[in-house]
């Protein structure tokens, strides 16, 4: 399973860069592929923005999944659902808490 994830990774990764270009660093921090191939989580991170990034990017995933296709040897392509990294976000509110003090 952790290969398909890295495959997914490494094919999404430069997509989503030419597909949804932003100021902001979007970064995919994992990929966890159902044991059926049928979903794939991909979990974000973002410097700003992360809800809106979030969106838009699950707008994509179809175009995303078309464009990955002929390169995956898969019956099924996973659908792909973006989510944010809860690790992240609890770091980002430490740090606000911090700055705060």
């Amino acid at each position: 399973m952790a290969r398909v994830n890295e495959l997914l990774r490494s094919l999404l990764g430069p997509h989503i860069l030419e597909k949804y270009p932003t100021e902001d660093l979007v970064t995919i921090v994992a990929i966890d592929t159902t044991k059926d191939f049928k979903h794939a989580t991909v979990t974000i991170t973002a410097t700003d923005n992360l809800n809106q990034h979030l969106a838009a990017l699950n707008r994509l995933a179809p175009e995303l999944q078309r464009i990955i296709k002929p390169r995956l040897d898969f019956r099924a392509i996973p659908v792909l659902t973006f989510v944010n990294d809860p690790e992240a976000e609890k770091q980002i509110h430490l740090e606000q808490l911090l700055d705060n003090l």
